[in-house]
């Protein structure tokens, strides 16, 4: 490699590294962030115990928080590790940035599908959580507690996606904020039509009057149905979703079964052009059907 190659890796491994450094930065921040709001926490409940010992609350924190971040600080500075040895072990420039590109492209399509997935999970316990929730807010409300100190007690008592919402929703109102700006703006952040629905009723309430106990009530039933109808029509939907499947890892199962028996008629797709160009349509097309199948077979209620 001459000079100017030479100098564009060097750059390029630079930013592998400060790359890396820089998010690892943010996460500390959010860390600090984060144990801010527990202090304020902590303060407004009025604990004595751990105010008068701030050498418990401290490595208490610390210990939760780091336990919280610490996979995705080691995983962040695992990352330009590939990279420095594709650099030590290549001499071609055009070989350095294609291996380093399809890295890339690799961490860059796994972290969007964990991303998904887990916000796929999220979703989906916190949707199946909220009439549940609703229906302890409602009993709270019974018993002759406002809604904000309703949303508060199951925060404080519950787990889960729910309880975390409504313990940040709480907060925020110790805080100083209007209550309603605040749901509205948990409600825009989640982008969940069930949460939306709460939030209506809170807001028309707040705003209009009348009997919260009695709208929070016809509320639960309706997201109850609708979760009742979901899981029916997922029930009948089955067969096509597992049809759906087949259909799309059928040609990966057809071109193993083909490597395994006539390993020379494989390799005309990747050793030559036609054979390359044929592949990209393939996966272009396999991506097209993916899309129109799922789509087909997906319902919303």
């Amino acid at each position: 490699m001459d000079a100017i190659e030479v100098s564009i890796v060097i750059i390029f491994l630079v930013l592998l590294i400060v790359i890396p450094v820089i998010i690892i930065i943010q996460i500390f921040e959010r860390m600090k962030r984060q144990r801010l709001e527990l202090r304020i926490e902590i303060i407004n409940r009025q604990n004595s115990i751990l105010e008068a010992n701030p050498t418990i609350t401290k490595p208490i924190e610390r210990a939760s928080f780091l336990r919280e971040h610490i996979w995705k600080i080691i995983l962040i500075s695992l990352i330009p590790i590939i990279p420095i040895y594709i650099f030590l072990t290549n001499r071609s420039l055009a070989s350095i940035f294609t291996k380093i590109t399809i890295y890339f492209l690799l961490i860059g399509s796994s972290y969007f599908f964990a991303k998904a997935f887990r916000w796929y999970r999220y979703k989906k316990i916190f949707i199946k959580q909220l009439p549940d929730v609703i229906e302890m807010v409602i009993r709270s409300l019974r018993a002759g507690r406002t809604i904000t100190d309703s949303i508060k007690t199951v925060g404080e008592e519950l787990k889960g996606p729910v309880a975390k919402q409504f313990r940040n929703i709480a907060r925020q109102y110790e805080l100083g904020k209007d209550f309603l700006n605040v749901v509205k703006d948990v409600s825009n952040r989640l982008k969940i039509p069930d949460f939306s629905f709460f939030v209506i009723v809170l807001g028309v309430q707040q705003e209009t009057g009348g009997n919260i106990i009695k709208i929070l009530t016809s509320l639960m039933v309706m997201l109850r149905q609708r979760r009742l109808m979901q899981l029916k029509i997922k029930a009948l939907s089955s067969e096509g979703i597992f049809s759906a499947f087949l259909l799309v890892l059928l040609p990966f199962i057809l071109m193993g079964i083909m490597r395994l028996i006539r390993p020379d008629y494989m390799d005309l797709l990747f050793t030559t052009p036609v054979g390359r160009q044929l592949l990209i349509i393939g996966g272009i097309s396999e991506l097209i059907g993916c899309i129109v199948i799922f789509r087909l077979i997906k319902i919303d209620v």
